[in-house]
């Protein structure tokens, strides 16, 4: 199978004529067209392969910071968002997972969380 060639018409110093596509493109952009390499992962393959390899010092870290939250139970909820939103695909999985985390500290998902703000709250009125 031969390599379809595209040719793209230019104008240089006022004089119009065809270029290589492929030639053009990586002058223009040396460092956006090698695509040599390793193909990036599909994006449930990536999701899968983070919350597989979680550190635990990184989940201690996290019940620490969210003593409201039930961390080792929010985890398979975070994954299985991430899997079934993909329009909405998260580069960064692990602080998405920290502001999720931080988000269910305040929720009344158990209910317990807000009740218990409101009640240090009252202390003070």
């Amino acid at each position: 199978m031969s390599k379809l060639q595209v040719e793209i018409k230019v104008r240089v110093n006022g004089e119009e004529r065809w270029a290589d596509a492929d030639k053009l493109f990586k002058y223009l952009y040396p460092d956006k067209v090698d695509i040599t390499g390793k193909m990036p992962e599909p994006y449930p393959e990536k999701v899968k392969a983070f919350f597989n390899s979680i550190e635990e010092d990184l989940i201690k870290v996290w019940v620490a910071a969210y003593p409201n939250v039930d961390v080792r139970e929010e985890l398979p909820v975070i994954e299985a968002w991430l899997l079934t939103n993909t329009n909405k695909a998260k580069k960064n999985f692990k602080s998405f997972t920290n502001n999720w985390l931080s988000k269910r500290m305040t929720s009344t998902r158990n209910g317990s969380a807000k009740e218990s703000i409101k009640d240090e709250w009252s202390k003070y009125r």
